[in-house]
């Protein structure tokens, strides 16, 4: 059962892809893979943001967690996504809204493992 207040601050990595994959109805194929639809680029962006801003990982990490990404394509995304963020109030509102769910995702898994314990 997911606590009302949630306390976590981080995320892991598969909370937040199931996040920005849910958000964005993709499957994880899609949001990992190497197409350059917009339709996938900028959910892999945000990824690269939120990835970087609050899973904890350094961009290299990331990269390699992502696949064969170098770490200056993530930079670039996460750069991207700043820039977007200040010009469209409604990317703005999705990011926090994924943001949330990655929290979400993160605290139930915590609790589910909390049960096996």
């Amino acid at each position: 059962m997911v606590n009302e207040t949630i306390e976590l601050e981080n995320y892991t990595f598969k909370s937040l892809v199931k996040a920005v994959c849910d958000y964005s109805n993709i499957k994880p194929e899609e949001l990992l893979g190497k197409s350059r639809l917009k339709m996938f680029v900028v959910p892999r962006h945000i990824l690269y943001y939120l990835g970087y801003t609050y899973t904890g990982y350094t961009l290299p990490k990331l990269g390699s967690m992502i696949g064969t990404r170098d770490h200056t394509t993530i930079l670039y995304g996460y750069n991207k996504i700043i820039d977007l963020k200040r010009k469209d109030a409604d990317l703005d509102l999705a990011i926090k809204e994924i943001h949330l769910m990655a929290l979400t995702n993160e605290q139930a898994r915590q609790d589910k493992l909390a049960d096996y314990r």
